[in-house]
């Protein structure tokens, strides 16, 4: 990548679609060149650097799936955009198959090529940024494995005092192995609480240390984020102003701060009667690219003993790993919600064309999360709920346009198409890992507890609970939604329709707790925001 104006190469058979591209993104700022078939745009690639390739599909010779593959074989993180009048599902999933980053319909407005365009390149920016986030570490991980060979082999020449020297070894060989586990949690997990938590843990066993923490940065506070010890989920949440304690001075000063005996420090004596048991404390910055995220502190070493300048040492390398995986989480969560805005947009434009699914989705996802707080939802299932409220319907994307609006009852032939949108569903998102969990909501939520619903005919007890709930969320606002066959149902009448199939459509618990709690007590301001947004 430049870091010029990036460099666009616009190709269609079309001279004045070519034309009008060019005049519209040089007006944006990009560079941009235009190619009028597949050849030629090959030729163009293999003697320029480019930010990005907008292409039409339908062009003679080498259409724009071709040239998509042919692209992805020359330069395997060049993104590309296809332009299509052709929006169907087949399109969509082809595409995906090929490594197409995005499409844009016909007619095109340049408000949706800037945004296409703006997101793919930041989209692929930070693709790039975590690819060599993850190098730095694996490098980091190979450093230390040579350190650790480099140790074993000095234990063959080492003639005099050997018992002291084995047991520098040991213990040398100890806090290796102990990065390489940081290291290698480092460099595979992708969530950050987790990643903290899992480091936390092997600080506290590997020093010996009672208590060990590690604190993120947020404005002027300072958050605790991952705790080892006793009673350590109490004090997971706790917040602190920067400068305050230890943890706080060592984020003030960005400097690694060393306590022998708390009573005796007075910088911190104040701070004596906070329940340590040794008095001896010790925390080091976490820095990544001289921006200091937080601190990781240790206290109370199991012997008894009071920390030493060795152990600061070893938390300043422990923090040297955590920092940079720390910032891959956090580009790595923006890779997830860059995908899944993507996502979100087809589901967007599906409710734009057509007046019965328009906030439908957004509507759905209130009424399920209403129904998963009544039930004690923990916090994860509640996020799969969210997202497979909000993608629930992304199948319809597939479905042919004259049978969604159609004025009229389907025809079974036209019903058992609508049927298949929850495996088309499904399918759009399978390629996108972090999504995995949000599938079977999406695939079963018209199953139904009698066996009778679709696709997979599953039963009350195949089904997740996360399906039901959504399967009645997604039930009532079909049923409150007006079409052109037919009046849309007042709240009542929907409710006792629910109530009256309960155990066979619906699940009994989730139908009790939406009709009983949800919608005399919350359902008037659910309405009103679902139709804000």
């Amino acid at each position: 990548m430049q870091d010029s104006a990036p460099r666009v190469l616009v190709v269609d058979d079309e001279p004045k679609i070519c034309e009008l591209l060019e005049t519209l993104l040089r007006k944006e700022g990009y560079l941009v060149d235009t190619a009028l078939d597949g050849s030629a745009a090959i030729g163009k690639l293999g003697g320029s650097d480019y930010n990005l390739v907008l292409s039409d599909i339908k062009m003679p010779g080498m259409d724009g799936f071709e040239l998509a593959r042919r692209i992805k074989e020359m330069h395997e993180d060049l993104p590309l955009v296809v332009i299509t009048g052709y929006a169907t599902m087949e399109t969509a999933v082809q595409a995906l198959r090929q490594g197409v980053d995005d499409y844009v319909t016909k007619p095109f407005k340049l408000d949706e090529i800037r945004s296409v365009i703006s997101r793919v390149l930041a989209k692929t920016k930070l693709t790039l940024e975590n690819r060599r986030l993850v190098s730095e570490l694996e490098a980091t991980n190979e450093e230390l494995r040579r350190h650790r060979q480099t140790l074993k082999d000095e234990v063959k020449v080492a003639g005099e005092d050997l018992k002291s020297a084995n047991l520098a070894l040991r213990q040398r060989v100890q806090e290796l192995e102990m990065l390489n586990e940081i290291g290698t949690c480092a460099a595979s997990e992708l969530d950050r609480d987790e990643l903290l938590e899992a480091c936390a843990r092997l600080v506290g066993d590997k020093l010996q240390v009672t208590r060990a923490s590690i604190v993120l940065r947020e404005g002027e506070w300072l958050t605790v984020k991952a705790c080892y010890g006793p009673e350590a989920a109490k004090l997971v949440g706790i917040r602190k102003r920067i400068g305050e304690g230890v943890a706080g001075e060592v984020v003030r000063s960005a400097k690694p701060v060393l306590v022998k005996d708390i009573v005796t420090d007075s910088r911190f004596s104040r701070h004596a009667d906070w329940g340590y048991v040794t008095n001896s404390l010790a925390g080091v910055p976490i820095i990544y690219k001289r921006k200091t995220l937080g601190a990781i502190c240790a206290t109370d070493k199991r012997s008894g003993e009071a920390f030493t300048e060795s152990d600061v040492h070893l938390l300043g390398t422990i923090a040297s790993q955590v920092a940079p995986a720390i910032e891959n989480t956090r580009l790595y969560k923006e890779l997830q919600e860059s995908t899944l805005a993507t996502v979100r947009s087809l589901v967007a434009g599906l409710e734009t064309k057509d007046a019965y699914l328009s906030g439908h989705s957004r509507r759905v996802t209130l009424y399920a999360l209403e129904i998963g707080k009544v039930m004690n939802v923990d916090e994860d299932d509640m996020l799969v709920i969210e997202r497979a409220s909000q993608l629930h319907d992304l199948g319809k994307i597939g479905v042919p346009e004259q049978i969604l609006s159609k004025p009229a009852s389907l025809t079974p032939d036209e019903y058992e198409v609508v049927k298949r949108h929850p495996i088309l569903s499904e399918q759009i998102i399978r390629p996108l890992e972090f999504l995995k969990k949000v599938r079977p909501p999406i695939r079963h939520h018209h199953e139904r507890p009698d066996g009778k619903g679709y696709p997979d005919g599953q039963g009350r007890d195949e089904m997740c609970r996360l399906t039901k709930i959504i399967g009645v969320a997604d039930a009532f606002d079909a049923m409150t939604s007006a079409r052109p066959y037919r009046r849309a149902k007042g709240t009542d009448e929907a409710c006792s329709e629910i109530s009256s199939l309960r155990g066979k459509q619906f699940d009994p618990d989730a139908a009790d707790v939406f009709c009983d709690h949800v919608v005399p007590l919350r359902l008037p301001e659910l309405k009103r925001y679902g139709r804000a947004g």
